[in-house]
């Protein structure tokens, strides 16, 4: 059962990015740099993916064509996210696009997928959806299966120049003269009441956390490609 607090969060997603959602290829962040690291040393032709939060499928289409088959899993349908006109119709053999309702991976199988990603998307859960989806992971990963997820630290969007600074200001009422009280308080709130398009700063060592408390091990804490967002890989084995 999916909580009040993350039905509302949820339901926050519903009216933003019609058309679908594509983040684009920035000097900011580096998503070019991304998408090279992942065709090149991640994909492979006998693996099943899942991605999560695949919006208007930049990265889907980047990834399908190297893999075997690719669970696509979007809060929003489609057809909203003209999923299929962006990523082409000859990818319907090797995609399966899951409109779900919820964190629960609903529709994936268990056991079924050798390597997860997840790029802008989690960046806008909150901790409790994140430790939520952490479970939901744990069932589907096979044994050895590897994790890509993108989400947001506010030290290193700070001290990397992220260029929504003042949004951020202006959202969390909170100045960054004195830098611990401005993390301290940004990271206190990654559990915070939800709007449309909030970034949740749940931080490294948080992330960190939940991935290990549901049983998974770190690889690599920031793969420190996307130069004001970190990308922790793991894997669904224990030390």
């Amino acid at each position: 059962m999916t909580s009040a607090k993350l039905q509302e969060e949820i339901a926050s997603f519903q009216t933003l990015w019609e058309g679908g959602f594509r983040c684009g290829y920035s000097q900011e962040r580096n998503q070019k740099g991304v998408e090279t690291f992942v065709k090149t040393n991640l994909c492979s032709p006998h693996s099943t993916w899942l991605e999560i939060g695949c919006g208007g499928g930049q990265w889907s289409k980047a990834i399908y064509p190297r893999v075997a088959k690719l669970y696509a899993v979007d809060i929003l349908s489609a057809t909203y996210n003209k999923f299929w006109e962006y990523v082409g119709g000859d990818a319907t053999d090797k995609i399966e696009y899951l409109h779900v309702k919820d964190f629960n991976l609903s529709g994936v199988p268990d056991n079924s997928i050798d390597f997860v990603f997840s790029y802008d998307v989690f960046c806008h859960i909150s901790l409790s959806g994140q430790k939520e989806y952490m479970k939901s992971l744990k069932r589907v990963m096979k044994p050895g299966a590897i994790a890509f997820i993108m989400y947001a630290d506010i030290e290193k969007y700070v001290m990397n120049g992220g260029s929504n600074l003042n949004t951020i200001i202006d959202e969390y009422r909170v100045t960054p003269h004195d830098m611990d009280k401005f993390v301290s308080t940004i990271v206190r709130e990654s559990d915070g009441p939800s709007w449309p398009g909030r970034w949740y700063f749940v931080g490294i060592e948080n992330f960190v956390k939940i991935t290990e408390d549901a049983g998974f091990t770190i690889i690599q804490r920031d793969i420190d490609i996307d130069k004001i967002t970190p990308i922790t890989m793991f894997a669904n084995w224990k030390k």
